[in-house]
């Protein structure tokens, strides 16, 4: 709320007893002159955003604030504005002006930091990429559903066939010999060139087939003419090639 106070000039909350640390919204009240914190229960670190304000005036005193003091904030105020912080510390270059207690920063405690924004930056930049990487995956997931639904949808397609047929998958059939040659004349389907074919109705696993049998005696005879051996080696591949159930 005083981060909205856009004309306050002067801001003294000393002896308040106030704790949690400095709003970086004291930042935007760009008219502020003169800021008075001091004897308080402040912690955490000064933010460096207050460099950004114009003032003739800053005390933040006999409180718990720790780590740097910012440069520009320290030339300011002076020294006496931030004794009482036992943790706060100062650039080495301005060791030769310090006449207070204040500690200077230690070669550890400035590597501490840059590391420190480093770590967050990288944490930053990570995080970037496993969205943008999780994103990828995603829409890479997606695509590929989207193929296979894409390809059932062509394959259920191609299933769908003139209902006059009856499709059936080619399988294997089981016969004993005794079921072939028992052939008669009631169950003839028809004839040709090379002999008749017989209806046969099998026990084993109660299946019908259809069943040639070669001409006799003077069929025999036939066998031996280059005609009759072409025919029959045509219906041979023909049947070798036929993929049904019969």
């Amino acid at each position: 709320m005083i981060g909205n106070c856009a004309r306050m000039v002067e801001l003294n909350l000393a002896l308040n007893s106030l704790t949690g640390s400095i709003p970086h919204t004291f930042s935007s009240i760009t008219s502020l002159n003169s800021l008075n914190l001091s004897s308080n229960k402040l912690t955490g670190l000064i933010p460096d955003s207050l460099e950004k304000l114009k003032l003739s005036c800053i005390d933040l005193s006999e409180n718990q604030l720790s780590r740097r003091i910012p440069p520009d904030l320290l030339t300011m105020g002076g020294e006496k504005a931030f004794i009482g912080n036992k943790e706060l510390s100062v650039d080495q270059n301005f060791k030769v002006i310090l006449r207070s207690g204040i500690n200077i920063c230690t070669g550890n405690d400035a590597q501490r930091g840059f590391f420190a924004g480093k770590y967050v930056l990288f944490c930053a930049v990570a995080s970037a990429l496993v969205v943008i990487l999780a994103g990828l995956l995603f829409e890479s997931y997606k695509k590929i559903k989207l193929g296979e639904a894409d390809v059932e949808k062509d394959l259920e397609g191609e299933k769908q066939v003139d209902p006059r047929w009856k499709l059936s998958s080619f399988h294997r059939v089981e016969m004993d010999a005794d079921e072939i040659c028992s052939l008669e004349e009631e169950n003839l389907i028809g004839t040709g060139a090379t002999g008749k074919v017989y209806r046969v109705d099998l026990k084993r696993n109660d299946t019908t087939v259809a069943v040639q049998q070669l001409w006799k005696g003077e069929g025999v005879k036939m066998w031996k003419s280059v005609r009759c051996r072409s025919i029959v080696g045509a219906d041979v591949a023909i049947v070798c090639h036929v993929r049904h159930c019969r």
